[in-house]
């Protein structure tokens, strides 16, 4: 019920992409640097210098390419898969 309530809002406040992120568990992206990402994150995947990674304390995940920029960034399971995808399942 909350959750339903916060996305109607979300999507009238940003629009439709925050709804889909929302449902989807995988965010809009900028890709960016991320200055290393050894603290508050770990490595759950790694695969031709590319790694999946979780946030310790949000537990959300996050791409990175091999020059540490985030490529997608969600929820973990969603993240997992795509990551699988992208890598082919090194």
């Amino acid at each position: 019920m909350m959750n339903s309530l916060i996305t109607s809002l979300l999507a009238d406040i940003v629009g439709e992409t925050a709804k889909t992120a929302l449902t989807t568990g995988d965010n809009p992206n900028i890709p960016f640097p991320t200055f290393g990402g050894e603290v508050f994150w770990n490595t759950l995947s790694r695969c031709n210098g590319w790694r999946l990674q979780q946030n310790m304390i949000t537990n959300h995940a996050r791409i990175i390419d091999p020059n540490g920029f985030r490529r997608a960034w969600g929820d973990v399971r969603v993240m997992r898969v795509k990551f699988e995808e992208m890598m082919g399942c090194c």
